[in-house]
């Protein structure tokens, strides 16, 4: 069954987490006491052990939309470390939300190496069960689906962009049914995802989500030095995860559809102050390169084309661009595969075309009139 508790997961874990994570941040850590001890685990289980013991699997109710759409339930919740009270053993639960512990009492929380929920409106969920059971986050009402579905998507961002982080963002604070609907960010240590209210909807979903992740990852891949591509990368992460162009999706005044074409002519010429106050209309031409990208490799028949555009998309933001014309110059340079751009590279043609709909600045073949 679910429990709300403020000893949600171990005292010892989560201070190592927030020492670490803080080593590597210039921000203080969010405000509230946060999850704090049941008993500290001793050890992760053995591989021996592990593999005698039953097979399990954890789950929970996750909006995979938006808080507005049918959540879905029993959703595989991976990354969450789960505990066995008698022996302290503790092990991190697969793809498939699959675990194995011994076959007696056990606790989870929505815990683990992608991130840690803090929720700002209460106790932070918990689940106890049997070691051969299925546990599972049921939740029923808004506050729990926040923790749940924030979880989920973090640790699905954590996933898709562990290539290039490595653990440069592992154990993310995270607090949920934050004060301030609608305002969803990151403030440099922590993702603060809103409560709903005022006609804005409850901030913690896929998109929105995977946004504000995408700021800590480019602050993390040497700092924001300009936030219209921020904002573009933003919303391109959270395309490449949910594979679709809305961001966020039936969140009022704030929907942003990189399938519509918005040229960089309109911005080229703007200060930088301007651009900044415009952001997130400027990063539309990013996020529209990066759709356009994505459907230019469908069409051509390539391989795994969302994994050809994630590889391409996180190649750029690696190298830190200074802006968005920089960020697509890198993309052609994360596909070149001899350090000529002037004879093409892999994709170039779809990486040209996905430029020029957006009439960004790229490199030309020497072929090209």
């Amino acid at each position: 069954m679910i429990d709300r508790i403020k000893h949600a997961v171990p005292v010892g874990l989560v201070s190592a987490a927030l020492v670490s994570f803080t080593s590597r941040s210039t921000s203080s850590p969010p405000p509230g006491d946060g999850p704090a001890a049941v008993a500290a685990p001793s050890r992760t289980i053995a591989q021996g052990e592990q593999d005698a013991a039953p097979l399990a699997r954890l789950v929970g109710t996750v909006w995979k939309a938006t808080p507005l759409d049918e959540p879905s339930h029993d959703t595989p919740l991976s990354g969450a470390r789960v505990t066995h009270l008698m022996t302290g053993q503790w092990t991190t639960t697969g793809r498939q939300g699959e675990f194995r512990l011994p076959d007696s009492e056990v606790r989870t929380a929505l815990f683990g190496p992608g991130c840690i929920i803090f929720n700002d409106a209460g106790e932070e969920l918990t689940d106890d069960g049997i070691g051969s059971s299925e546990l599972n986050f049921r939740a029923t009402n808004e506050p729990d689906r926040a923790q749940v579905s924030a979880f989920y998507w973090i640790n699905r961002a954590y996933e898709f962009t562990r290539d290039v982080m490595g653990d440069q963002l592992e154990y993310l604070p995270t607090r949920v049914n934050a004060d301030g609907p609608g305002n969803a960010f990151w403030d440099g240590f922590a993702l603060v995802l809103p409560r709903s209210g005022d006609g804005s909807p409850n901030t913690a979903y896929s998109d929105i989500v995977v946004h504000e992740y995408g700021h800590a990852v480019d602050a993390r891949l040497g700092g924001i030095r300009d936030w219209p591509y921020s904002e573009g990368f933003g919303d391109a992460l959270a395309i490449l995860v949910t594979e679709q162009p809305i961001v966020p999706r039936r969140f009022p005044g704030a929907m942003r559809d990189a399938s519509t074409c918005v040229s960089w002519k309109e911005y080229e010429n703007w200060n930088k102050d301007k651009r900044i106050e415009y952001r997130w209309e400027v990063g539309r031409v990013y996020s529209g390169f990066v759709w356009q990208l994505v459907q230019g490799l469908k069409s051509s028949g390539v391989p795994e084309p969302m994994l050809v555009a994630k590889r391409l998309v996180l190649g750029a933001a690696v190298k830190n661009p200074k802006d968005i014309p920089d960020a697509v110059y890198l993309s052609f340079v994360a596909a070149d595969d001899d350090g000529d751009l002037g004879n093409g590279t892999p994709h170039f043609a779809q990486l040209a075309a996905a430029a020029d709909s957006r009439d960004i600045p790229r490199p030309r073949r020497r072929d090209e009139k």
